[in-house]
């Protein structure tokens, strides 16, 4: 069997729905951006501020488990506190940024708007500072959303996910900005407990996680 043939005659339904409607990609694209819902630029600053005050004042801050495991859920906290990050889990790994960004827009799913769900368009969603910040937020149309994450695998998740982002950096580059001076300190604390002997029990998935959730931003 030659495999390389295989792939190519495999359907694509993305390719399909496109075809069979005659959806152009690049209107599609852009009707995506323009269909999403942000926190406005002034709003946003004012959130943030708050939210990192939140953080150093050991407020409400919430993040997402890693998997389903109670020791590494536990490792997880552990490492959030030596990084000094007031952290809980949140309890429907979304409570966090559905205030943030109701509140923001001043508008709430199915009552204000209706076939919207909320995106991070970073992910970082292991990363207290993005998980509810309010440049890493938005709602984006149902139709949208799929090509926002890993639920698709196409060229046009590639294009969607990269003009939201480019959105982003550039409507809020001052607050992301800010982030990659705060998440550059907190990196490089956790890379050196990672090598302590302390931090070397800890589960090489996790670790790899959340090093890779607490990242800066360049686009």
């Amino acid at each position: 069997m030659n495999s390389a043939l295989d792939l190519e005659n495999k359907m694509d339904t993305i390719d399909s729905f496109l075809k069979e409607f005659s959806i152009d990609p690049d209107k599609f694209c852009e009707w995506c951006i323009k269909t999403t819902i942000w926190i406005e630029p002034i709003k946003a600053k004012k959130v943030w501020d708050e939210h990192i005050n939140n953080i150093k004042e050991y407020g409400n801050v919430y993040t997402r488990k890693y998997g389903r495991s109670k020791e590494n859920h536990e490792a997880q906290l552990k490492i959030y506190k030596k990084l000094n990050l007031p952290v809980s889990f949140d309890p429907t790994n979304n409570a966090g940024p559905e205030k943030v960004i109701r509140e923001g827009t001043g508008k709430r799913k199915n009552k204000d708007i209706k076939n919207y769900k909320i995106s991070h368009i970073f992910g970082l969603t292991k990363n207290p500072y993005a998980f509810m910040a309010p440049w890493n937020i938005a709602y984006t149309s149902i139709l949208t959303d799929p090509f926002t994450g890993h639920e698709s695998n196409h060229n046009l998740t590639q294009r969607i996910t990269m003009l939201l982002r480019e959105k982003s950096y550039n409507d809020y580059n001052e607050l992301i900005c800010e982030y990659n001076c705060i998440i550059s300190e907190k990196q490089e604390e956790m890379t050196k407990y990672f090598e302590t002997d302390e931090g070397q029990l800890i589960d090489p998935k996790l670790r790899k996680v959340l090093l890779e959730d607490f990242i800066t931003i360049d686009i």
